[in-house]
């Protein structure tokens, strides 16, 4: 069998037969198949031939397996079946028809402020159950949120991808992260995953912030040019009011994003359901959402300006509102990252590639980089003022050492200074 993956026609091991290929990334691919004797249409993700001889990667896909197989959901597209010790290894999971946000954005624009509560009130369901099996997902993102397209139904949501979720206390997960690795996509990273601290479901909850803060606002919250002034900006900056760049947003709404995406852990929502209660208010207003498109202000500062992070690659289709102002190819740091899994596109949009790995240093390093330079500026400053001390008063000082006696005062007394 050739390394791309090509199975069309091929039965597998559990009696799926495979059709066509529905989505391809650098870790596999994913195909409608039909199971035989249920004759039920399902998706197989596959893993690519040449990848399933690295033990790593082997690793984390049966971790995704196993995790999206513990998890029993509405909310979650689980794993209903997997067959890891087949060649090549593949999972099984239901055929979805409809979109991810990250296609929604592409083709539609920012979203109103009242669809966004109803879909991030959905989503906070499925991490409430991931949190509750003690499984941070890690990885919310854009392409992570789906919509299926049941008649009657808009905007269902459903939560994917539990490849690089993390099990809480797990040894397992220290050892396949003990090179310092960081996993998740940086844009979206809660400032202590970014350091490498040890994390809870905070972190999902401060990318859901994050990710709705984007969506609505059609900006991007971070300068993110480079990999060392996105995870700087993460820790120092906090994104401007959603108040003063989407004009009608409710500032209740705006009020929740703002909590969720605090700093430091203590200040923002403390659990997926503390959250959804305080966003399911504002997504009782999501009839009036198509209605009224929102509408991001035109004024950006230098700061705040909508950043490329990944131009389309070909013309993207004609949006049905106003054009974007951004592409929403939020992408994360693996090279192996697929698209949306489990997944048959309502209709058919441009595949984006996954980014060139960029060279040099890991982003963790970064930090430790530019505190040794401090440290060595701050030392070199000293030395210098030491220096600078010294000559400047041994040239104060007369020749021999010996103090030069002062000017006698008035009445003929002469005094000296003190030896």
């Amino acid at each position: 069998m050739s390394d791309d993956g090509e199975l069309t026609g091929r039965t597998l091991v559990g009696g799926y037969v495979v059709g066509q290929k529905i989505a391809a990334g650098g870790m596999g691919a994913v195909y409608r198949a039909t199971q035989q004797g249920r004759e039920r249409p399902v998706a197989l993700k596959v893993l690519h031939p040449h990848l399933a001889h690295n033990a790593g990667i082997l690793e984390r896909f049966r971790r995704e397996a196993l995790a999206a197989a513990r998890l029993s959901h509405v909310r979650i597209l689980s794993v209903i079946d997997f067959h890891l010790e087949a060649s090549p290894p593949y999972m099984v999971m239901p055929l979805l028809e409809g979109r991810s946000l990250q296609d929604v954005y592409r083709q539609e624009g920012p979203l109103h402020w009242a669809r966004m509560a109803r879909i991030a009130s959905q989503i906070l369901e499925a991490l409430a159950v991931a949190h509750g099996a003690e499984l941070v997902h890690r990885d919310i993102k854009p392409a992570n949120l789906y919509l299926t397209s049941a008649p009657k139904a808009p905007d269902e949501a459903l939560l994917l991808d539990f490849g690089v979720a993390k099990l809480k206390e797990s040894d397992e997960f220290d050892r396949l992260t003990r090179t310092g690795e960081l996993i998740g996509t940086p844009l979206f990273m809660a400032p202590e995953q970014a350091r490498g601290e040890a994390i809870d479901g905070r972190v999902d909850l401060y990318a859901l912030g994050l990710v709705s803060y984007a969506l609505v606002t059609g900006r991007v919250p971070f300068p993110d040019e480079n990999p060392a002034q996105l995870l700087i900006a993460i820790q120092s900056m906090d994104p401007k009011s959603m108040l003063e760049l989407v004009p009608g947003v409710d500032p209740g709404f705006a009020s929740v994003i703002h909590k969720s995406i605090q700093k430091h852990p203590a200040r923002r929502f403390q659990s997926a359901l503390e959250m959804r209660a305080a966003m399911l208010p504002f997504a009782a207003h999501a009839g009036v959402a198509a209605a009224t498109p929102p509408q991001a202000s035109p004024d950006q500062d230098d700061m705040n300006a909508p950043t490329e992070i990944m131009p389309p690659r070909e013309e993207p289709q004609a949006p049905t509102s106003r054009a974007p102002q951004r592409t929403a190819e939020w992408q994360g740091v693996m090279p192996e990252q697929l698209p949306p899994i489990g997944v048959a596109p309502a209709s058919a949009a441009p595949n984006f590639a996954a980014p060139p790995t960029r060279g040099g240093l890991q982003m963790k390093h970064v930090f430790i980089l530019l505190a040794l330079l401090f440290s060595l500026a701050t030392t070199a400053a000293l030395a210098l003022g030491g220096l600078y001390y010294y000559v400047t008063s041994r040239s104060e000082r007369p020749a021999g050492g010996v103090v030069a006696p002062m000017p006698a005062p008035p009445g003929g007394q002469q005094t000296t200074s003190p030896p």
